[in-house]
């Protein structure tokens, strides 16, 4: 199974299995420039796919988006390949938001989605209902789904509104996850998030270093063995040796 996927955006690119990001908009049509050929990309590459629609979009509006430029968009909708939930029925199960179930709710679509058949989930999750009270237990709660989605055969892409984050607030979203989309003066720009590829790098620099260890001691163990096959070719009988040759 490829752990590679097409995120939908040029911007992007190819990303990971795994990637948990994040997106800053302003407006309806922001979140439906990124957001319909993101989920476009998952339904071409048999991923099953969940939008947590905002506030700010009708089922009706996404929909009609979506259709607009996805071919065969209806038969996704029959394969039931795409999943829309409202903020409400996802995040505030019971009148609250409860991270924990929310968590376990995730792994539960994702295990319905590979026993499906799917390559995998790709999600988008908008935040825009989060009151203040409730930012410090959302911040654990993308720090733990940061935790679950790597590796996992998942993308998630959180939405933000970026009007009504603060400055103390838009910095914790960004250390939450790999890379941020924002838009300035009318064009689409990632930032990566520099602490974690920090880490990523030199994670991949200690694997390099033992694979050239590894290689080392290969090659130290294969000359010791071709040393001793050749010392034995020197302590056998000449005549044997010329036997052999005929």
């Amino acid at each position: 199974m490829d752990n590679i996927r097409a995120s939908g955006n040029d911007i992007v690119g190819d990303i990971p299995c795994g990637t948990h990001f994040c997106l800053f908009y302003r407006t309806k049509e922001d979140l439906i420039d990124v957001l319909v050929p993101y989920f476009k990309a998952g339904l071409d590459n048999n991923e099953f796919c969940i939008w947590i629609i905002p506030e700010s979009l009708s089922l009706e509006e996404t929909k009609k988006a979506l259709r607009k430029d996805i071919p065969g968009f209806d038969y996704y909708m029959e394969k039931r390949q795409i999943e829309f939930i409202s903020y409400a029925n996802w995040f505030l199960k019971e009148g609250t938001f409860d991270s924990k179930r929310t968590l376990n709710c995730w792994i539960e679509k994702l295990n319905q989605a590979l026993t499906s058949g799917y390559d995998g989930l790709r999600v988008a999750e908008d935040t825009n209902w989060l009151e203040k009270e409730s930012w410090d237990d959302f911040v654990d709660y993308e720090e733990k789904l940061d935790s679950l989605t790597n590796g996992c055969q998942m993308l998630i892409l959180c939405t933000y509104c970026q009007d009504i984050c603060s400055v103390t607030e838009t910095i914790d979203v960004i250390s939450n996850h790999q890379m941020s989309l924002i838009k300035k003066k009318g064009k689409w720009e990632k930032t990566e998030n520099l602490t974690r590829k920090n880490i990523t790098d030199l994670k991949q620099a200690e694997n390099i270093i033992c694979e050239s260890e590894a290689r080392r001691k290969v090659a130290e163990a294969i000359e010791v063995e071709r040393q001793r096959f050749f010392d034995m070719l020197d302590s056998l009988p000449a005549m044997i040796l010329l036997l052999t040759s005929d």
